[in-house]
């Protein structure tokens, strides 16, 4: 009997590691698969999620702590397919600061600060209201360093409007 109380605390303590194991195991969140266009023309779908897009970056010439999210006509598999482009940062130092370059961005769709100084200063452009947070990226390609030279204006040409656009 005093054998049977003494392992009854381990045998709790064990059900409980398993059980917080499990737990664990469950709460981990997977990344929604989405493009660019999909966060812009839809963004509290996706805000507080976890989302992986394929995507171009490219720096911004007036924050470089930000960078602008386009879509890859290879992701989207639609050439000439054109949308708003979408602020990001990334949550830790990158070596593709300052670069432009294609690849896979994995990170959590948060509201965008900029947004909500253009409501109280409205004379400026119109901005997005979610941004992403890059929290990782991967297959990385065409990276393109623009340190120390010119950073070239985007733009992108709308098929449909048969003119180029840029972020806002």
């Amino acid at each position: 009997m005093l054998a049977m109380k003494r392992r009854a605390p381990s045998i709790a303590l064990m059900i409980g590691l398993i059980g917080i194991g499990s737990f664990a195991q469950a709460s981990a969140e997977k990344a929604v698969q989405a493009t660019v266009c999909d966060i812009v023309n839809n963004p509290l779908q996706f805000k507080g999620r976890l989302v992986q897009v394929r995507a171009q970056v490219w720096p911004d010439i007036h924050d470089y702590d930000q960078i602008w999210m386009n879509e890859s006509p290879v992701s989207s598999m639609q050439v000439g397919k054109a949308c708003r482009f979408l602020p990001a940062k990334f949550k830790t130092p990158t070596e593709l600061a300052g670069s432009a370059a294609f690849g896979t961005f994995s990170g959590r769709v948060i509201d965008n600060p900029a947004y909500f100084a253009s409501r109280i200063f409205p004379q400026t452009s119109k901005r997005s209201k979610v941004m992403l947070l890059i929290e990782q990226e991967s297959d990385i390609y065409g990276k393109r360093d623009y340190l120390n030279g010119p950073i070239p204006i985007l733009q992108l040409y709308d098929q449909q409007s048969g003119s180029f656009i840029r972020p806002q």
